[in-house]
C-alpha cells in the first residue's frame, strides 16, 4: 500500500491539510539496510529541530552542509542544531547554525529544486567530520550507490532506529522511472535521478531526507522524495548534485 507523508509532518511533526500534497517516505528507517558506523561515512550529519531529529545532511566543507530544501521548510535558523561525529542519533559533536540557503526556485509543495545549504557558526573539528567531494558528472545507469541515514520520524508511533544505517542501491533508467511516477501524477525532472530496484525491497525512507547518496566516493545526490518506501516501480528520487554545482559555488564558494 502506498503511504504518503507530507513535508510538514516530516519536518515539524504536524499536518497542515491544506498543504498535504508532497509524497514523502513514510517508515522508520532505510529499508533493507544494515547498521554501520560513522567512521565509514564521516560526511554524514543529522539535523535536530527543536530538540528532535529531523533530517540528514552531508558535510561539503568544515563550515558548509548540503541537504534538501524541504527539510528546512518553515524552520528558523535558531531552531536547528547539527550533530556530527556519531553513529548514534542526536549525539556526538553538536554545532549551531549561522544561516540556511534554500534554492530560490524551490516552491513547497513541489519536489523540484529540492536542495539547500547550511552554514555552521564554527568549523566542524572532529575525527569523523570529513567533507565529501561533490560529483561533477552525474549518476549513470546501473551505477552502484550507497545511501545512509537514521530514518527517524518525529511523533509517529513507530519504532525509530538509533544507529546509522546504510544500504546499497542501483541507479535506474531515468525514462522508466519518470514513467512509473507519471502514472501517479508525479514528475521526475532532469535535476533528479532514481535509485533502488524495480522490484523494490531496498530504499531510503522517512527521516532519511536530506542525507547523501554516494557513488564512487563522491556526493552524487541528496535524498529528496518518493511514494511509500521500497515499493515496486517506485524507487527513491534524489536531487542531482551535478545539476546544482554553479548554485552551490555561488552561495558557498565550494566547488570548481
Amino acid at each position: 500500500m502506498i503511504q504518503i507523508l507530507v513535508v510538514c509532518l516530516l519536518v515539524s511533526g504536524s499536518i497542515d491539510q491544506s498543504l498535504a500534497l508532497i509524497p514523502l517516505k513514510l517508515g522508520p528507517r532505510i529499508i533493507g539496510g544494515h547498521d554501520t558506523k560513522i567512521e565509514n561515512h564521516p560526511h554524514q550529519v543529522g539535523l535536530i529541530v527543536d530538540g528532535s531529529f529531523n533530517c540528514g545532511a552531508s558535510i561539503i566543507s568544515p563550515t558548509w552542509l548540503l541537504t534538501a530544501a524541504h527539510c528546512l521548510y518553515g524552520i528558523e535558523v535558531n531552531q536547528i542544531t547539527v550533530f556530527a561525529n556519531s553513529t548514534l542519533i542526536n549525539s556526538g559533536v553538536m554545532a549551531s547554525v549561522n544561516k540556511t540557503i534554500s534554492h530560490e526556485i524551490f516552491k513547497y509543495p513541489l519536489e523540484d529544486y529540492d536542495i539547500a545549504l547550511i552554514q555552521l557558526s564554527e568549523p566542524l573539528e572532529c575525527v569523523n567530520c570529513k567533507p565529501i567531494e561533490l560529483d561533477t558528472i552525474g549518476a549513470k545507469l546501473n551505477d552502484n550507490a550507497t545511501i545512509t541515514g537514521w530514518g527517524k520520524i518525529r511523533e509517529i508511533d513507530i519504532e525509530a532506529h538509533d544507529i546509522l544505517q546504510e544500504a546499497k542501491v542501483r541507479v535506474l533508467n531515468q525514462t522508466s522511472c519518470a514513467e512509473w511516477y507519471l502514472e501517479r501524477y508525479k514528475y521526475v525532472t532532469e535535476r533528479m535521478f532514481c535509485a533502488g530496484y524495480p522490484e523494490g525491497g531496498i530504499d531510503a525512507c522517512g527521516g532519511d531526507s536530506g542525507g547523501p547518496i554516494v557513488v564512487g566516493g563522491k556526493l552524487t545526490g541528496v535524498t529528496a522524495w518518493g511514494l511509500g518506501c521500497a515499493e515496486p516501480n517506485l524507487p527513491g528520487v534524489y536531487s542531482k548534485v551535478s545539476a546544482y554545482l554553479d548554485w552551490i559555488k555561488k552561495h558557498s564558494g565550494i566547488g570548481h
